[in-house]
């Protein structure tokens, strides 16, 4: 057999035996360093878009608990109001039957929703309640919300629809009050 041969079989059987698994085990070690698990700052931030969401449930469902109240005493008040004071007597008292769950939540949360904080427009049979400040919610685990990672703002505007009969009633009050204040 040739010289030559034998070297270079030698040779390859070297690179087999050897070098190959002595490269397979650093490549290996190499992947596993930078293999990187989903941590607990991962976790907290792909939960936000679902506490924002129970936020603003939590807000809709409350209006929507408050919405009998505030139109039974829209109902009342309304027509002894001042012509220019309709729509701050409609905003006030949304407001402050929102206020009431609002306090509450604020209590237990740290995630604090602003007080009197929005604005009202009705169309058709819905009522549009808008949120002129937004809600400050730090990024935290539960119970270490003085190491947050960071914050996220947002503004639970949301859309309720009344049951028809109690609403028809509160905005007869206020169209007839509209009436009265035009023929002045």
């Amino acid at each position: 057999m040739n010289k030559k041969a034998v070297d270079y079989s030698l040779i390859m059987l070297f690179i087999v035996i050897v070098a190959v698994p002595v490269l397979y085990s650093r490549m290996t070690a190499k992947i596993e360093d930078t293999k990187q698990v989903m941590g607990e700052e991962q976790a907290m931030l792909l939960r936000m878009p679902y506490d924002k969401e129970d936020t603003i449930n939590f807000v809709e469902k409350s209006a929507q608990l408050a919405l009998p109240g505030i139109l039974a005493e829209l109902e009342k008040t309304i027509p002894g109001q001042p012509c220019e004071g309709i729509y701050d007597t409609i905003k006030s008292t949304f407001n402050k039957h929102l206020d009431n769950y609002i306090k509450s939540f604020n209590q237990r949360s740290y995630t604090k929703i602003p007080e009197n904080n929005y604005e009202i427009y009705i169309e058709g049979n819905n009522i549009h309640a808008i949120a002129v400040l937004p809600v400050k919610k730090l990024i935290a685990k539960p119970g270490t919300e003085l190491n947050s990672i960071g914050t996220m703002w947002f503004a639970p505007s949301f859309t309720i629809t009344p049951d028809p009969a109690q609403y028809q009633r509160a905005l007869t009050a206020i169209e007839a009050k509209k009436q009265a204040c035009a023929t002045i």
